[in-house]
């Protein structure tokens, strides 16, 4: 669709489908979002992806947010889009819709000149999704951090990929929405953050998909129920529904959904589930269902991600002597299932049997 979808065809849209229910999907064996889409290990990957996704049809979840990922795009442009066909073929005949993200701002490249990252082994730092974290505090105080589109050898390339991903499934229903920007102003400054969100939009648009569009609002909301600042808002405004995120405590968190619902457009949770932060899956989980709010919990299966680890900010302020005390860091913070598929907590097991009215014995 060329234009903005009303509000009232928005919400006949979503009371048409089932809820929806799944999650951010990387499989296990693979270390970053680079490892997943390069044509390095791919049989490997695709192989362990398609074991969880069965997985994931038998647990009764019938959606994943897949995110693409330039960097492999850049250097293996056709490898990249068939590792993609691969990973949409599988979710089809698990029978899992997919929310693709077409743009992100982490793991951005910096400075005046682009340097592509490097495809091939990708080093583990055995910390949160495997990162360089004291680089990235570096670059984020300079304020260096420049997205593809900043860089004239990368912006056409960028929109090519997007343009070759949009046009291959805009009338596919395997894609039931596009997720154009993740958590806008993440990494990159308000001022830089906002064209670019009016470009990408403008232009998927431009390409006439089937498929709603949507950016996060993703901070938070503030006391009195609205975004927390002018970019998240202009996110909202620039959307056909609400991809909302919350780590927050139950409490907070059903506050924050509960406010993102009264802005008029339906609601989907694109992401959740940090227990060391006290948002956990059996107060979270049979909610989101009763309220009909599309959930997307961050994470499904124990791995090289490293996301069953602590935000690195905790460990950082714990060095710098701050009281952390109101995070558990003896929990995983995300992920539901161990590496052998059984149940990280058995409790939180229950809860997804009973939601998704399924019957299913860990052998």
């Amino acid at each position: 669709m060329k234009t903005k979808w009303t509000k009232k065809a928005i919400n006949e849209w979503y009371k048409s489908l089932p809820w929806l229910t799944g999650t951010n999907f990387l499989p296990s064996n693979v270390i970053n979002r680079l490892d997943m889409w390069q044509s390095y290990h791919r049989e490997e990957h695709l192989l362990r992806a398609e074991k969880e996704l069965a997985f994931a049809e038998k647990l009764g979840f019938n959606t994943i947010r897949l995110w693409a990922n330039f960097d492999v795009y850049y250097k293996e442009p056709k490898e990249f889009m068939k590792t993609l066909s691969r990973y949409i073929e599988l979710a089809r005949k698990y029978h899992q819709k997919v929310m693709m993200v077409l743009a992100y701002e982490e793991d951005l490249p910096f400075g005046n000149k682009f340097v592509a990252k490097k495809l091939g082994p990708q080093k583990l730092y055995y910390n949160h999704f495997n990162r360089d974290y004291v680089e990235r505090e570096e670059h984020l105080k300079k304020g260096d951090y420049k997205h593809y589109l900043e860089y004239k050898e990368t912006r056409p390339l960028f929109l090519e990929m997007v343009k070759k991903i949009v046009l291959k499934y805009k009338d596919d229903k395997i894609i039931f929405a596009w997720n154009v920007m993740n958590e806008p102003g993440n990494t990159l400054k308000a001022k830089q953050a906002m064209p670019i969100l009016d470009t990408l939009f403008e232009f998927v648009r431009s390409l006439n998909p089937s498929q709603p569009l949507a950016a996060d609002v993703w901070s938070t909301v503030t006391k009195d129920g609205k975004p927390a600042n002018k970019l998240e808002q202009h996110a909202f405004d620039l959307s056909d529904f609400c991809s909302f995120h919350s780590y927050l405590n139950f409490k907070e968190f059903k506050r924050n959904v509960l406010a993102a619902k009264s802005w008029g457009k339906p609601v989907i949770v694109t992401e959740w589930l940090n227990r060391v932060n006290h948002n956990e899956f059996y107060d979270c989980y049979p909610w989101l269902n009763k309220q009909k709010i599309g959930s997307y919990i961050w994470g499904f299966i124990q791995g090289l991600t490293y996301t069953t680890e602590p935000w690195e900010s905790i460990y950082l302020d714990m060095a710098k002597g701050k009281d952390i005390s109101m995070f558990n860091i003896t929990k995983w913070q995300h992920e539901l299932f161990r590496t052998n598929f059984r149940p990280y907590d058995y409790k939180e097991f229950a809860t997804l049997c009973k939601v998704n009215k399924i019957k299913f014995l860990i052998k």
